[in-house]
């Protein structure tokens, strides 16, 4: 399965959802990509908090959407750790201060407790035909 715009833009928000809801989402196309060249095509997706800081991740269209949504989830996750004075670490890991691991297990993302290995959350790629 390749990557289509629709498919980038609904797991970028379906991470920000999962995480961090108040995130802003952009998604750029890279320069001199043709979107009718299959497997060629790559998007640079920009995850920005209410403070104005931010972190890309660039996705390509030949990427499966389970690794694609982990790799976003990852880059929020950088987005949590630039930011010491919100005092939050993202993806949350509820009653620690740490953040979650982000692992795929069979075909969901899953954020673990890397103190405790509990499950606090699964994510499965919703996309759309």
């Amino acid at each position: 399965m390749s990557l289509t715009d629709g498919h980038v833009a609904a797991l970028a928000d379906q991470a920000a959802a999962a995480v961090e809801p108040s995130l802003t989402v952009h998604i750029e196309p890279d320069a001199g990509d043709d979107p009718y060249r299959w497997g060629a095509h790559s998007w640079t997706v920009t995850f920005r908090s209410e403070d104005g800081e931010g972190v890309a991740v660039r996705l390509t269209a030949d990427e499966e959407p389970l690794p694609a949504l982990r790799k976003l989830l990852e880059a929020v996750s950088e987005l949590g750790a630039t930011q010491p004075s919100s005092g939050r670490a993202l993806p949350a890991c509820p009653g620690h201060d740490h953040r979650a691991d982000v692992e795929i297990e069979e075909d969901e993302v899953v954020l673990r407790c890397p103190e405790t290995g509990d499950v606090i959350g699964r994510i499965r790629p919703e996309l759309s035909p």
